[in-house]
């Protein structure tokens, strides 16, 4: 697991979001989403003299909290399940159709 991956797992539960039984998206950000690493990116890829097109896919993803396995990647009795605590609560958005399946197809049409 990268850090960038471990500090959003550790963000995330010690802010107290929890990922038990969430299966809609997100209606509304009360955040700011767009981490500062990427707006200085978005302004250093402005300036660049050969084109670079940067597929932003942060808020697309941000928007789908039921886009990871989260507790239900693996059996686990229901305290664990609402403690969101283990492996097995990751909040990667990986292991399951959706989220990175339109990164590849939106990949797919920029080729």
């Amino acid at each position: 697991m990268s850090k960038l991956l471990r500090l959003h797992v550790f963000t995330c539960r010690q802010n107290g979001w929890k990922c038990y039984k969430q299966r809609q998206p997100l209606q509304f950000f009360s955040h700011l989403h767009v981490p500062e690493p990427l707006v200085v990116l978005q302004g250093v890829i402005k300036r660049m003299r050969f084109p670079v097109y940067l597929q932003d896919i942060t808020t697309m993803t941000a928007l789908r909290r039921d886009g990871h396995p989260s507790v239900y990647s693996k059996a686990m009795n229901e305290e664990r399940q609402k403690a969101g605590t283990g492996l097995s609560s990751d909040c990667s958005h990986w292991c399951l159709p959706g989220v990175p399946d339109i990164w590849n197809e939106m990949l797919r049409v920029l080729l």
